[in-house]
């Protein structure tokens, strides 16, 4: 699928453009919203993912595509993250998701000094299984043609990202395509990225 390339694509442009910003702080794909803002540490939580959906905007906005970040949902509260339009689509719904596994400190710059596992990185691939759910009561057949949920998974060799946390959303996502992406951390040597996108046709 044409889509599930170009927000392949898109993640690792954002992954290769985020340099360092203050005090020499790594960012890449993992602090993107760091990189984004100029400020240190600026990205945690919801930051995080908002900086992401913004930047995946402007990309496919200059590739054809129309995009509304943080639409609301046509048949249910809340708001989707992003609705991509054009080049084929008559409106793609999807929602944009990070899980952090492990966490580094302040001053790991290498990745060498904290190999903790995040607590909460368990209830970061929830989220992204729950959407599932979301976007197939949220959107309709006639608001939309395809439904997404991407998930955006950060890894460490002591703490990598794995066939069954992806297997998290692809138990819900019965019946969707699934693609998938990996490549090397960009700022965070010897980091790993894997991401996954399940789409529907409606």
């Amino acid at each position: 699928m044409q889509l599930a390339r170009q927000l392949f694509s898109a993640l690792r442009q954002m992954d290769e453009e985020a340099t360092p910003v203050v005090d020499d702080w790594p960012t890449g794909l993992r602090d993107y919203s760091v990189f984004r803002n100029r400020a240190y540490k600026s990205g945690r939580g919801e930051a995080r993912e908002n900086a992401m959906h913004d930047r995946i905007a402007e990309i496919l906005d200059g590739q054809g595509y129309e995009c509304e970040v943080r639409p609301g949902y046509p048949c249910s509260d809340g708001e989707c993250d992003l609705l991509v339009r054009g080049n084929g689509l008559r409106g793609a719904w999807l929602e944009v998701k990070g899980a952090w596994r492990n966490l580094f400190a302040n001053d790991d710059k290498d990745c060498n000094i904290r190999r903790r596992q995040n607590p909460n990185f368990g209830a970061h691939i929830e989220r992204a299984a729950k959407d599932v759910d979301k976007l197939l009561h949220g959107v309709r057949t006639e608001h939309t043609s395809h439904v997404g949920v991407v998930l955006v998974c950060f890894g460490s060799p002591h703490f990598p990202i794995l066939d069954e946390h992806l297997a998290v959303v692809g138990s819900r996502a019965v019946g969707w395509t699934e693609y998938t992406d990996r490549w090397p951390d960009h700022a965070w040597l010897p980091g790993e990225i894997r991401c996954g996108f399940w789409c529907r046709e409606r």
